[in-house]
């Protein structure tokens, strides 16, 4: 997948949890998945 893939991929996806979790879950959903993604980045 190219960048642009992913980031459609990625909203796709953010929008899809908020759908089945409601907005607050979600948006804790996205910030862990952030720190997870950092530190598996670094």
């Amino acid at each position: 997948m190219n960048k642009q893939e992913l980031r459609l991929r990625y909203i796709q996806l953010m929008n899809d949890a908020q759908k089945i979790l409601g907005r607050d879950e979600a948006i804790d959903l996205i910030k862990e998945s952030e720190v997870i993604w950092e530190k598996l980045s670094a």
